[in-house]
């Protein structure tokens, strides 16, 4: 019968239990932590040193669309075709697209809507006896504190349609800017001795306008919301210019501002 062998009298040293994988995890843990913690530090350091510095709401309209609207010298049903003229179009790049802001927000998507429309009327505003047609300034002033996110104004006056709603003012004027401005180019054609800047590039751009044979065609004209367009306003809206009687009114006191 077999019999176990006998255990030997003399015990084996004593080897302790190695700790050197649950350390070398748990400094793994700590470091990528530490790294994360870093990153996010650096990340909210980045985005209020070159972020914007006001903050702009989610859903806020790029692109306001402000229409001026006489309803003492135009019937209702006229004005209703010219508003939803507008909204149509307004809803048509209305629909949320979904992007992502930037890596500084942390790869967010943020939902922006498409264009918002503005339909002040002529009798909204205190123009001390000025021709109704000045009142499409504080309409474009009072569209700016309605929307004080937004970021460019269209001023479209009522006797316009917008024929083709598939173009969009970023992809069909503000993206083609630079090609499509008229540089060192007389204000009054043919030979007026103002003219445009020569040397402006697209980002300088705040005021966008367009010209016919009788000079600044202000019944179309694009703002870029900032301090400049409100001191643009305010100076436009001047009562002395108000009050020297211009044979066009605001259209030829736009020509003259400094």
């Amino acid at each position: 019968m077999a019999m176990p062998s006998r255990k030997s009298s003399t015990p084996r040293p004593f080897t302790p239990r190695s700790r050197g994988v649950p350390m070398l995890r748990r400094s793994r843990v700590q470091a990528i932590v530490l790294g994360l913690c870093a990153l996010a530090t650096l990340l909210f350091t980045i985005s209020h040193i070159f972020g914007s510095s006001e903050s702009i709401p989610s859903g806020t309209p790029p692109v306001v669309i402000v229409t001026l609207l006489d309803s003492d010298h135009y019937s209702s049903a006229y004005l209703d075709t010219i508003k939803q003229n507008r909204n149509d179009y307004a809803k048509k790049h209305g629909k949320c697209n979904w992007a992502i802001k930037c890596i500084l927000h942390f790869l967010l998507m943020i939902c922006f809507l498409g264009y918002a429309t503005f339909f002040p009327k002529t009798t909204d505003y205190d123009l001390a006896g000025s021709p109704s047609s000045w009142s499409r300034i504080p309409a474009l002033r009072h569209a700016l504190t309605k929307f004080p996110h937004s970021t460019w104004f269209w001023f479209l006056e009522q006797n316009s349609l917008i024929m083709n709603p598939v173009m969009t003012v970023e992809g069909s004027i503000l993206d083609k800017v630079e090609g499509l401005m008229l540089k060192n180019h007389p204000v009054v054609p043919p030979d007026s001795v103002i003219k445009t800047f020569p040397h402006l590039k697209s980002h300088q751009i705040d005021l966008i306008l367009t010209q016919d044979k009788n000079g600044l065609a202000q019944g179309s004209f694009i703002l870029r919301r900032g301090e400049w367009s409100k001191f643009f306003l305010d100076t436009w809206f001047d009562p002395l210019y108000r009050s020297y009687n211009f044979q066009k009114a605001d259209a030829h006191a736009l020509v003259y501002l400094p």
